[in-house]
């Protein structure tokens, strides 16, 4: 395991506690070629270092992941003014083959059982980015755990390749990166 893994486990629980969703930008390349980026809510940075985010498989998101699977997650952390930033393939988790009750990735459902009533509930709203529906039915508030989620949730797994640590805290600040070659590289101190 790399030192940065541990570090940025540890921003992430001082900066947003227990409670509050850890907040990233994931950025994407859509067909044309143009730059994506969104506001998303990591659900794990695994002991591997792997960022876990739920998603929607009828979003852009997802099909641009599909398309292209690379990406790069950023957690700014204002309070501690750090950023790190996460480069790294991307695959995507979902249904079994067979639109079977047991995910192919078991953190697929165990990130669907620790996800709150009013968060499950989005993945049962119209399809994302389609013409708004009227229907205030259309919109569940909650939706508990039930068997399982439904075939559109998904889990994107960002693993790592390169990872940079940018603290503005201290002066001069400090940037460190770690890259993966077979095995985590020390960390190189960088020119902010």
């Amino acid at each position: 395991m790399s030192e940065w893994i541990d570090e940025l486990r540890a921003a992430l629980t001082r900066e947003f506690g227990d409670g509050k969703p850890q907040v990233c930008t994931m950025a994407t390349v859509d067909r044309a070629g143009a730059p994506r980026a969104r506001t998303v809510v990591c659900r794990r940075v695994s002991a591997d270092g792997a960022v876990h985010v739920v998603s929607d498989a009828r979003t852009e998101k997802n099909e641009q992941v599909k398309a292209a699977p690379q990406t790069e997650v950023v957690f700014w952390l204002p309070a501690a003014r750090e950023q790190y930033r996460v480069l790294g393939s991307i695959r995507v988790a979902g249904p079994a083959p067979g639109g079977g009750p047991t995910s192919p990735d078991p953190a697929r459902d165990e990130l669907w059982r620790a996800m709150s009533d009013p968060a499950r509930a989005l993945f049962y709203w119209p399809t994302p980015g389609a013409r708004r529906s009227d229907e205030p039915a259309a919109f569940p508030k909650a939706a508990g755990p039930g068997d399982g989620p439904p075939p559109n949730f998904e889990v994107l797994v960002v693993r790592p390749k390169r990872v940079e640590h940018l603290q503005l805290a201290v002066h001069p600040h400090r940037r460190r990166r770690w890259l993966l070659a077979g095995k985590w590289s020390a960390a190189a101190e960088l020119n902010p």
